[in-house]
């Protein structure tokens, strides 16, 4: 099984944090909330592969996890223009190939 990370977007209403990071890259408790979301992705050895879609800011995510993240292989996906979650996943479409995955907002987490 594959999960998908959406992690396209811009974040507007998080205003300054968000000019300068991805908001996915914003940090909570010292860390960036997509490093919650990727350790929950990858967490059980239930995935084989994270595709995760990329867009504003994109670098900052690349130079952080480049291609695994702990141990589970990261694939990247642009998302040209965001247009929201539905066309986030479409654009993955071809990573997925196909496969089951289950999905994850990569500026959302829960912990326990």
């Amino acid at each position: 099984m594959k999960a998908l990370v959406l992690a396209a977007g811009r974040g507007r209403r998080l205003a300054h944090l968000s000019d300068v990071h991805n908001k996915c890259m914003v940090e909570v408790g010292g860390r960036p909330i997509l490093d919650y979301v990727l350790d929950a992705a990858a967490c059980k050895n239930m995935v084989t592969e994270v595709v995760v879609v990329i867009g504003y800011r994109a670098e900052e995510i690349i130079d952080r996890y480049d291609t695994t993240h702990n141990d589970v292989r990261l694939c990247y996906v642009t998302q040209p223009e965001r247009r929201g979650i539905v066309d986030a996943i479409a654009c993955a479409a071809d990573a997925l190939e196909g496969d089951d995955f289950i999905l994850f907002l990569g500026d959302e987490f829960m912990i326990d």
